[in-house]
């Protein structure tokens, strides 16, 4: 690829594509497998459904089924395959459905191959409660490990008066276990203020564009981020994008989020993600000094009804349908995949 040692490259996860449960008695009740599968259950955006998606008789309504190793190694092939080091957990509580990926990491045969890294504060997730769990995780050879062999953590939200008192727990519990201090990185919007004492560096969760802009403007978006970190003096680990896409979100809203009807951009080709993969990429090698962790990080592995997505998704034919094989399973794009192994692999 170059002539020196690329960064590691990590995926956010955001595991929610799981069997859902339908709204019969109309009383608004639906789980995020259930959401996602209405979002994308319209002939328009079928060609991002992740590839096990299952396809209903009307050829429109979609569904997934439950999660299984085998899958989630099929999905660890794909991504170690095309150069992909780690994934970037969106850690949820036992019992939500959406922690079965980070626990079938644990258990796979691939866990070296891709390696794992936490999310902490994506969503429902007691810190203290798991701290020990995070501590023999930090201690595994299947977890990132940057600067010297700290674990590598990034942070979604900081809330004031409780996320505090967790760092404390977490870091006190990994000196007690004799593991190196973890290195923090915070992903939220509001990173230059006095929280930014408690993190090592900065990144980002997603790159969000608006009125339909291009893919290259929405890079553009990025690389300002990595400029402004320096510009800040601030150590950085780049935030690389896949896309900024909701729209599927905005027409059947779901009860996370609630996005304006513009917030969206053009979707990607499969060469210009790999061309933003290389530019961030050059990016540290420029800038060692702020990028020490020597790793940029994707949004995302699987974001895809939310516009951002790396996984395999199913081939439609040209008028949008999915296209099916002998047995009925989807027959998987990589198109996404095969253009970063180019960059990653040669």
């Amino acid at each position: 690829m170059n002539n020196y040692t690329r960064p590691l490259v990590g995926a956010i996860r955001w595991d929610a594509w799981m069997p859902g449960n339908r709204d019969t008695a109309g009383i608004g009740q639906r789980n995020v497998g259930q959401q996602v599968a209405e979002t994308l259950s319209q002939m328009k955006y079928h060609w991002r459904v992740p590839y096990f998606t299952q396809l209903a008789a009307d050829g429109i309504t979609v569904s997934y089924p439950a999660p299984t190793m085998e899958i989630f190694e099929e999905e660890m092939q794909y991504a170690a395959d095309a150069g992909i080091d780690y994934f970037a957990y969106c850690m949820y509580e036992d019992g939500s459905g959406m922690e079965y990926a980070r626990k079938f990491h644990r258990q796979s045969s691939l866990r070296s191959r891709v390696k794992m890294s936490a999310i902490l504060n994506a969503g429902k997730y007691n810190m203290q409660k798991h701290i020990d769990e995070l501590v023999n995780d930090f201690q595994q050879a299947y977890y990132v490990k940057v600067c010297g062999g700290r674990p590598l953590v990034y942070l979604l939200e900081f809330f004031e008066g409780t996320t505090e008192g967790d760092l404390e727990a977490l870091k006190n519990a990994c000196r007690k276990a004799g593991v190196l201090p973890p290195y923090l990185v915070a992903m939220f919007v509001h990173r230059h203020d006095k929280k930014q004492l408690y993190f090592d560096a900065v990144s980002g969760y997603s790159v969000d564009g608006y009125d339909g802009i291009s893919f290259l403007e929405l890079t553009k978006r990025a690389a300002a981020r990595w400029e402004d970190a320096k510009t800040r003096e601030q150590k950085l680990i780049p935030i690389l994008t896949a896309g900024w896409d909701p729209r599927p979100r905005i027409e059947r809203p779901v009860t996370w989020m609630q996005i304006p009807e513009n917030r969206w951009a053009q979707p990607p080709t499969p060469e210009e993600i790999a061309a933003h993969l290389q530019e961030g990429m050059t990016f540290v090698h420029q800038n060692r000094d702020i990028c020490q962790a020597d790793t940029v990080l994707f949004y995302a592995w699987n974001e895809n009804d939310e516009g951002g997505w790396l996984v395999p998704t199913g081939q439609v034919d040209q008028d949008g349908s999915l296209l099916l094989d002998v047995n009925g399973h989807l027959i998987p794009d990589t198109g996404r995949l095969d253009a970063i192994r180019k960059v990653l692999c040669n």
